[in-house]
């Protein structure tokens, strides 16, 4: 296991914080921004309609599963990663399956413990468990599996949400290790679901 000490003391603190209206936003724009690329658009459109949705579909999701930061920022991870691959056919609800497929992906990644399906389709309000189990096989089907990253992969997303009084020095670990190392599980454990929902957890 890597020590905490070969991590970025700044980031370790974020990852015990809760999400706030600043990250909050930073998900919802990096979304949208991946859906303007997949649509070849040269200047984003924020259709009122829509953005106010979808911005609604974030932040109920996220306050329903009580997602942690590290899931949070993996989500990010997750949806730079899929920008270049994505093919949208068809705009509508396009935004929120990009979120909930990088937001499921990075729980079941980062978690021991997570939702069964059904209980992210209750999250959602909107899908069932048939669109879930869809939309999950389609955002791995975008990513070709390749679901691994490691710490400068997450700094990248944690950099604009630092506080403003971290300079990009202070993110940098400690001691340097020759390559970024994978974030070890217990520097990026996530609190369990089951507080949410006891009775019906998936492992």
């Amino acid at each position: 296991m890597i020590s905490a000490s070969a991590h970025s003391p700044n980031l370790l603190h974020f990852l015990t914080t809760k999400a706030d209206d600043k990250v909050v936003d930073r998900i919802i724009e990096c979304v949208l921004d991946a859906v303007d690329y997949a649509l070849n658009r040269s200047q984003p459109r924020r259709e009122s309609f829509r953005h106010t949705r979808f911005t609604a579909f974030v932040k109920n999701v996220i306050k329903r599963t009580k997602a942690a930061m590290a899931v949070l920022l993996v989500t990010l991870v997750y949806v730079e990663r899929a920008k270049p691959h994505l093919e949208i056919s068809d705009e509508e609800w396009a935004s929120e399956r990009i979120f909930l497929g990088a937001l499921i992906v990075a729980s079941k990644y980062v978690n021991d413990y997570s939702f069964r399906n059904t209980h992210w389709g209750i999250s959602t309000g909107i899908f069932g468990k048939r669109d879930v189990e869809r939309i999950e096989r389609e955002f791995l089907a975008v990513l070709d599996w390749e679901l691994r990253f490691d710490e400068t992969d997450v700094l990248i997303q944690y950099y604009p949400l630092a506080p403003n009084q971290v300079s990009p020095s202070s993110l940098l670990c400690i001691e340097p290790p020759k390559t970024a190392p994978v974030l070890s599980t217990q520097a990026f454990i996530a609190e369990p679901y089951y507080q949410t929902f006891p009775s019906d957890i998936s492992r």
